[in-house]
């Protein structure tokens, strides 16, 4: 097998993985906001124990990718298998906090705005260096129409002062 062709299978797997992975915390994010929102106890109850089993189901799936990750033909590198390790990490806590927690709602509401958080903390750094880029863009456009500005005002005292001392 030639390289071009390991790094694509290794590509499409991993893409893979990570599409069903988004798909399966899509499903428990949904499951945690709708077990929040339900007002019926018994219901709710019910919607814990979803959240519970399909907690369950995401760290048995992240074992078993980073498990494939980390065999020999198809390794990848040790920062996606790392952040894969700190999520695994993070549902298990996430997991133990409910199933130990007396108040089940108030720890799955403490889940849902960590997570909430998390995508808070990412679009507001994106817009900072948005900005900041457009800061950028300003001050280079500013300092290009200054150059031009003061090269042509250059060159007219030139020309002005030029005729008056001969």
């Amino acid at each position: 097998m030639d390289v071009k062709a390991f790094e694509k299978e290794r590509a499409d797997k991993l893409n893979e993985y990570k599409k069903e992975y988004e798909s399966m915390k899509r499903d428990y994010s949904d499951t945690v906001d709708a077990a929040i929102q339900e007002g019926d106890p018994k219901e709710q109850n019910d919607l814990i124990q979803k959240v519970l089993s399909i907690n369950s189901d995401l760290s048995e799936y992240l074992r078993t990718v980073i498990g494939d990750l980390n065999k020999g033909q198809n390794s990848i590198n040790s920062a996606t298998v790392n952040d894969l390790n700190a999520e695994l990490i993070k549902y298990q806590q996430e997991f133990q906090a409910v199933k130990a927690s007396q108040d089940k709602l108030t720890t799955l509401k403490k889940i849902q705005a960590t997570n909430s958080g998390q995508a808070e903390t990412a679009m507001t750094t994106y817009y900072i260096y948005l900005s900041i880029i457009g800061i950028l863009v300003l001050i280079c456009v500013y300092f290009t129409i200054s150059t031009a500005w003061t090269t042509s005002l250059i060159a007219r005292l030139t020309t002005v002062s030029a005729p008056a001392t001969t």
